[in-house]
């Protein structure tokens, strides 16, 4: 089966689309269906930025999926993105969402290498 490409001139277009897709998803509290656009990302050929995965972070704060929001962090650092200012208030979301534990996701922006 071959994967769809997008067109190279329209890439910017549809990188944006669907950073923009993740954050509405967020703002809908569909934390599932957020995650899922990164792979979906993937498939069409292009790489998720720090601006799709802080979006995907800040969806995990549904329900305080601190799981979740690890396993992005360490998928951005794997993709060589570092993180920002956004990415720090998503994951005080997504800890505050668990009843304030600040000091646990800055640990965790500390541990994982950059």
């Amino acid at each position: 089966m071959q994967r769809s490409r997008v067109d190279c001139r329209r890439v910017p277009e549809v990188f944006h689309a669907y950073t923009a897709a993740i954050g509405a998803c967020d703002r809908s509290g569909q934390k599932g269906a957020a995650l899922g656009l990164l792979p979906r990302m993937r498939d069409l050929g292009l790489a998720p930025g720090i601006e799709s995965f802080n979006a995907a972070v800040l969806a995990c704060r549904h329900g305080g999926d601190r799981e979740a929001a690890h396993e992005l962090i360490y998928r951005l650092r794997a993709a060589r993105l570092r993180p920002d200012a956004w990415t720090f208030n998503a994951l005080l979301e997504v800890y505050g969402a668990r009843g304030g534990m600040g000091h646990e996701a800055l640990a965790l922006l500390r541990e994982t290498p950059p």
